[in-house]
């Protein structure tokens, strides 16, 4: 008995995400960037959805199996960065595109990692995780935190630790990057404080992975993923959950949890209103469903942007609302 229920139960939840959740909420209006291998040409493209239309447009044009453009950031300018491995060397490198695919750079060239780009407030700067050796060092190279300026092409070091600055995350007030880094195994977030260079460890939870960190447009607090929830299974098989925490680590509230589905890539509106995030159902051969809540709202309501057999992923909002 215990197994029908728990089959039934999961029927129960695929439905509901599958559209028998509410419409578009009346009055959101929007871009939200995403990526999916909806076109069945092996790779991973970016596409952006406009809302409440559901126009869809796409922006990277890349073909070959296990191709990615990945981890995106859309910056005030208008400007998109995002990781690719769609070089020979398989390595990733840092692009940029307009958001309507006509104009696109590499960024970065070069023989080692570079990823997880963030723009600052400006869109002047960006910073993004680079595997490089430390100098003077024969250890293994780690991700460090490096900003470049766009108009110049001048780049900066800003983290040489040992680990790796994974997940940045810039705040909207310009004064701290938030990123993910393993502790004793497992990642925790952080925040590096430009003006100070000080480098703030915000989760402190043993034996889970605290991933994903994106401020509240006020930068007053952050969402992220964490596993935190989940004690049944391991590694990989983890759940994710969506939390919410003050800017200082403080007051660490749970939003989305479940005991089938894994929550990722949360993303806050323009307005701070809206909660952005992907959905997968654990050990199910269904796509990964791009969602939207209430930030702060109680109801419950979860409700559907995008839903076929494909991981979509990756959600970002367009910071000016809608591309002119």
């Amino acid at each position: 008995m215990k197994r029908v229920h728990i089959i039934l139960s999961l029927v129960f939840i695929l439905a509901s995400i599958a559209g028998c959740g509410p419409s578009l909420p009346e009055g959101l209006v929007g871009e939200i960037a995403y990526i999916s291998p909806v076109d069945d040409d092996g790779a991973h493209d970016i596409y952006i959805l406009k809302l409440p239309s559901m126009e869809e447009r796409r922006i990277t044009k890349t073909a070959g199996n296990n191709v990615e453009n990945v981890w995106i950031d859309w910056s005030t300018t208008g400007l998109l960065a995002y990781g690719s491995n769609r070089e020979a060397s398989r390595d990733y490198e840092i692009f940029i595109v307009d958001a309507k695919g006509k104009y696109e750079e590499q960024l970065t060239k070069n023989d080692h990692f570079d990823g997880y780009p963030t723009f600052s407030p400006s869109g002047k700067l960006l910073a993004y995780s680079s595997e490089r050796p430390l100098e003077d060092s024969d250890e293994r190279p780690q991700r460090d935190i490096y900003v470049a300026d766009l108009k110049t092409g001048g780049e900066d070091r800003v983290t040489e630790t040992p680990g790796s600055e994974l997940d940045l995350s810039w705040s909207p007030d310009g004064s701290r990057i938030a990123f993910s880094k393993s502790v004793m195994g497992f990642f925790q977030i952080f925040v590096y404080e430009i003006q100070t260079e000080e480098t703030i460890q915000l989760t402190d939870v043993s034996g889970s992975n605290n991933r994903s960190p994106e401020w509240t447009p006020d930068a007053q607090r952050i969402v992220f993923t964490s596993n935190r929830d989940d004690t049944e299974n391991a590694g990989i098989k983890r759940r994710n959950s969506i939390y919410i925490m003050n800017a200082d680590g403080s007051e660490q509230k749970g939003l989305l949890k479940d005991d089938i589905l894994s929550y990722n890539g949360p993303e806050v509106s323009p307005d701070g209103k809206w909660l952005l995030y992907s959905v997968v159902a654990t050990d199910w051969p269904e796509g990964e469903n791009i969602m939207l809540r209430a930030l702060d709202s109680e109801d419950g309501k979860n409700y559907k942007i995008m839903k076929n057999e494909y991981f979509n992923r990756t959600g970002t909002w367009n910071p000016l609302g809608v591309t002119k």
